[in-house]
């Protein structure tokens, strides 16, 4: 199992190597030039030298807001905050807002050249303008004088003068557009609009929902006309206040109050494709709404408002095909084949694997040496031809949980006073399924999980059946373990119709137990999360409470066994503990030593093959290996070593990702090692990841830029047959 310790450390790329300043920082006051304080107006002489796309800024138009931001390639959050400032742009662009946005690439060593196709190969390539500081000019006349350190950073400037400064991530456009009024940063600079009072709005909104959930309708519907009215609250909260309701008119079966509710909320923000979608879901996703009661009208002008809403906007194509797949779903529960069948098409000719297709075929027609290459995508286009195994599921083994043993564990029951207890308390509950176990073990364990079932309406991402994760943590194990369910909830009914439903469906005992009861009983149980949770007993008494998803190996592989000893168990814990820092200790000397580097990395590559047990601290010492070859340009070394790693962990998603963030962190190792950013990408499809078709695109496009077009033939095809719209598309 990996350690905490380890989770940090694979997430050091993103970090960099410079300290920048953070999304909650505040930036330095601009104040008056002084020999302690940062400059406040810029020189027009300190304007980037190179313009590599966009309209180059030539000096300062009156009362335009120009928006600075400072990246590098090598810079993790400096690329993390790109998708950010392109959103931004793209909505001041619509808005007509009078300011412009320039990220400025400084402290690179890549040329303006190769900053080009770097861009272009990003997840989201900047629509907005960039430039380079190819002269030093930016460096040297405005960021050494205002003292920035860290990237990335970034400066508003209006007239010349720096009206705002900080984290990227903190722009918006309300921000931006707040910028361009004549009294912005005049009184107090740099500084944000105050936000509301989110505890006292949160507490508003909480009023509401027990208003609704009491009945007390005329004074809810008051209160939140009163919400919705205020210019205070932000538009995310009033989204949620229009919820409240369309769930009170769901758990009430009154469905055409429902689909009143839910009209409102679509047209309370119409131009919000998250609100719509959200209106969408509810119709089509909630279990609770009988279908001759589904307002598939609203739906269709729902899904078809964020298709218009969305045209001109290429980081919502995602949205949109998911959009075309619902409406394609609307049309069917309609029973309109003819324009579902359309729906599907128009999907798919809208998926970027049918457009890399595409664009991959147009290649290949200009290309004399990919003859060969030409013959294979005809044959696989009309289907005369099968993909190889490599490039199919076959060659990726899905992984799946193994089949729960049936018989009954076999244990001593335990005879004490706290299972005397436990088992009292457990037989007095309501079980609507199964009953209360007889006995509990005394030399094993059985696990106790809290459960809250969903509430009406479409699943959540915080929706999830009984046990869900702690079946997947004890699923299989050689000695099998009792596990109960006790519901948390004050209706019963409820619970019945959660387990009705074939996504909350349990094959474990499941009782009812109303929540003060819960907190009664559990609530002081320092430990206990919010729920999901799991206690596990042994003996009657608690061993271990927390999150499934935190549930150690040891329980699980030692505590379950009859011959278990807590006080020993302990202290083989504490000696592993020991031997790993042990081992830290010795990869700080090796890897801080100021001796010979041949000599360094020779010990390093030797104490490494100790550490295959350890795997944060051989990720760690892989890490620094690949740091030494590069240092001296052996970019091909490097990538080896990034290789090993995956080859020693394969099909373990996070690793394989650490190393892809490894290897693209540096334009000529990428370039030395594009076979590595394949394995790197089937390690992650190995993994079971559901991005499948988006990771087979992936290496399509790598084997292209390889020269390798039957391959990257191959890729695409694998893509297409993993698409989701291809899939909907051909069972049409």
């Amino acid at each position: 199992m990996f350690s905490k310790s380890f989770l940090v450390w694979a997430l050091l790329p993103f970090i960099g190597a410079v300290p920048a300043l953070s999304a909650n920082e505040s930036a330095p006051q601009a104040q008056n030039q002084a020999s302690n304080e940062p400059i406040a107006v810029l020189p027009e002489s300190g304007l980037p030298a190179t313009w590599l796309q966009g309209t180059p800024v030539t000096h300062w138009e009156k009362d335009k807001v120009y928006v600075f931001e400072f990246w590098a390639t090598w810079c993790g959050p400096c690329l993390a905050a790109i998708p950010h400032l392109d959103q931004t742009h793209r909505e001041i662009t619509a808005k007509k807002i009078n300011a412009q946005i320039v990220g400025v690439n400084v402290r690179d060593r890549v040329s303006p050249a190769m900053l080009k196709p770097f861009l272009a190969k990003l997840r989201v390539p900047p629509s907005y303008t960039v430039a380079v500081d190819s002269q030093k000019n930016t460096e040297e006349l405005w960021a050494r004088p205002r003292k920035i350190v860290g990237i990335p950073h970034a400066l508003a400037v209006k007239n010349g003068k720096v009206i705002w400064a900080g984290h990227p991530m903190r722009l918006s456009t309300e921000l931006i557009e707040a910028m361009t009024q004549p009294n912005f940063g005049e009184e107090k600079q740099e500084e944000a609009p105050k936000k509301p009072d989110t505890d006292t709005l949160r507490k508003r909104l909480g009023n509401i929902a027990s208003l609704y959930s009491s009945s007390d309708t005329e004074d809810a519907e008051r209160e939140l006309g009163r919400f919705l009215e205020d210019k205070t609250v932000p538009a995310a909260l009033k989204q949620e206040a229009l919820d409240l309701p369309c769930y009170a008119a769901l758990a009430r079966e009154e469905f055409q109050e429902l689909n009143i509710c839910l009209r409102r909320k679509a047209e309370a923000f119409p131009q919000d494709p998250a609100n719509l979608s959200a209106v969408v879901r509810f119709i089509l996703e909630s279990n609770e709404i009988p279908e001759e009661e589904q307002d598939l009208e609203l739906a269709e002008e729902c899904l078809k408002q964020i298709l218009s809403v969305t045209r001109d906007n290429k980081t919502a194509e995602k949205l949109r095909r998911q959009t075309l797949r619902q409406l394609a779903r609307v049309y069917e529960l309609g029973e309109d084949s003819e324009a579902r069948e359309r729906t599907l098409c128009e999907a798919w000719q809208a998926s970027s694997e049918y457009i890399w297709l595409k664009e991959l075929e147009s290649r290949l027609q200009s290309l004399p040496e990919a003859a060969d290459a030409q013959k294979v995508y005809a044959a696989l286009d009309k289907g005369t031809a099968a993909l190889p195994r490599d490039f199919t599921a076959e060659a990726f083994p899905a992984k799946t949980l193994p089949q729960r043993e049936t018989q009954a564990p076999q244990f001593k029951a335990s005879t004490s006073a706290a299972s005397a207890e436990m088992l009292g308390f457990l037989k007095t509950l309501n079980w609507v399924r199964g009953k209360a176990p007889e006995s509990l073990p005394a030399d094993g364990i059985i696990a106790v999980n809290f459960w809250a079932p969903p509430p009406p309406g479409p699943r959540t991402a915080i929706s999830h059946r009984p046990a869900e994760w702690l079946d997947e943590k004890i699923r299989g194990h050689e000695l099998s373990i009792p596990v109960v369910v006790i519901a948390v909830a004050d209706n019963a009914e409820r619970v019945r119709k959660a387990l009705s439903d074939p996504r909350y469906a349990s094959e474990f005992p499941v009782a009812i137990l109303s929540r003060s009861e819960f907190l009664r009983k559990f609530g002081k149980m320092s430990d206990m999360p919010q729920l999901p949770a799991t206690l596990i007993l042994r003996d009657g008494a608690p061993l271990w409470q927390g999150s499934a998803q935190d549930l150690p190996t040891w329980i699980v592989e030692d505590a379950s066994r009859p011959d278990y000893n807590h006080e020993a168990a302990v202290k083989k814990q504490e000696a592993e503990k020991a031997v790993y820092r042990s081992k830290l200790r010795r990869l700080r000397e090796i890897t801080q030593s100021k001796g010979n580097k041949a000599e360094t990395e020779k010990r390093l590559k030797e104490f490494r093959e100790e550490l295959k047990d350890t795997p944060a601290l051989y990720m760690r010492a892989s890490e620094a290996l690949t740091k030494l070859a590069c240092a001296r340009k052996d970019f091909t070394e490097a990538g080896k070593v990034c290789e090993s790693v995956m080859s020693s962990y394969p099909n373990v998603d996070y690793i394989a990702t650490m190393q892809l963030n490894i290897v693209n962190a540096d334009l000529q190792l990428r370039a030395a090692n594009l076979p590595v950013i394949i394995s790197a990408y089937r390690n992650i499809i190995g993994s079971g990841t559901p991005h499948v078709a988006d990771y087979w695109q992936a290496i399509s496009r790598i084997y292209a830029e390889m020269g390798d077009w039957e391959n990257a033939v191959y890729a695409a095809f694998a893509s297409r047959n993993n698409s989701a719209d291809w899939k909907a598309y051909r069972a049409n």
